[in-house]
């Protein structure tokens, strides 16, 4: 709903301007900002932003800082309250404290000895209030988010109706977003996909299956713990602190292999940045495997070839 004037408007197209509004923004504030305090932006990630002694992630209007509180207080907000009106939350680093970024609350503990990222609630609410009615049921509780043999299981399973594949395409199209930062619902969300297309009454079983996964994690959080420049991943599992001099990136990937099904295997990889999870995937491979080494090799070779670090 738009008003000008005494009158409203409902939009019922996209208008022109809409598509690069959020870009003009971005240009905007970074000039503004970089007229009162010089910044350097990252190259390879242009909405991270260096400025004097500490760094902001820009997601449109919504900022996230780290910095000194001196650096914080006397520089970064005088300057945006010049120029924008803005709200804000410190996290002082030895009390800790919560914030909430993205609708996401993010609690630090005292001496930034971990971080506890909480998801959004209403998506997983969503899904199970929309199952349930499509479903004429809720969704059993799981926990675990897949069938057994979850691939193309739908092999002589009846279609769903319009609606009822019209409400599949969205309930999966939710899980695709929520499994951006759920690593455990990917490989589900993964295979769930590869159905929308011609959705079947199989098809909704599965995604059941995952409704139900929700239910039963939905309190769950993402933490990451306060490691070491350098750090290893099998030394973070194992409680082992190691600092060096340099930064370490490492890269764990699997696949499963179809062949001899006709059907693409799949790809999975954990990027590890000084031994914490900063990236994951699980994707359909392009091409049909003809041997598990070959979808191994494929996985691993994918996997490091699109994940770079920047010595920014």
């Amino acid at each position: 709903m738009v008003k000008l004037g005494d009158l409203s408007f409902v939009i019922l197209k996209c208008l022109p301007g809409q598509r690069d509004g959020a870009l003009l923004w971005y240009q905007h504030f970074v000039a503004v900002l970089d007229s009162k305090m010089k910044l350097e932006v990252c190259q390879e990630l242009p909405c991270l932003l260096k400025c004097g002694s500490g760094a902001i992630l820009l997601h449109v209007d919504d900022l996230l800082f780290h910095g000194t509180e001196e650096w914080a207080t006397q520089e970064l907000i005088p300057h945006l309250e010049s120029a924008f009106k803005i709200s804000y939350t410190f996290a002082p680093k030895h009390e800790g404290g919560s914030f909430e970024f993205l609708k996401r609350l993010h609690v630090i503990a005292p001496n930034y000895e971990s971080i506890v990222i909480h998801p959004e609630a209403k998506h997983i609410n969503t899904m199970v209030e929309r199952f349930a009615v499509a479903n004429g049921k809720p969704a059993k509780l799981s926990k675990t988010p897949c069938l057994q043999n979850p691939m193309h299981f739908a092999a002589n399973s009846p279609a769903l109706s319009d609606w009822m594949s019209s409400e599949y395409r969205s309930l999966v199209g939710i899980s695709m977003y929520m499994a951006q930062e759920r690593y455990d619902i990917q490989y589900a969300t993964k295979t769930l996909a590869c159905d929308l297309k011609a959705p079947t009454q199989a098809s909704w079983t599965a995604l059941g299956r995952l409704v139900g996964y929700l239910r039963y994690s939905k309190d769950f959080a993402f933490q990451m713990c306060k490691t070491q420049k350098g750090q290893m991943f099998m030394e973070t599992l194992n409680g082992v602190e190691s600092e060096r001099t340099e930064n370490v990136v490492e890269v764990y990937s699997d696949s499963d292999w179809n062949g001899g099904t006709g059907f693409k295997s799949t790809s999975s990889a954990m990027h590890v940045l000084n031994g914490l999870i900063v990236h994951s995937t699980s994707r359909s491979q392009k091409a049909i495997s003809l041997s598990s080494t070959a979808a191994e090799w494929y996985a691993q070779f994918v996997s490091s070839k699109h994940f770079a670090i920047s010595d920014w």
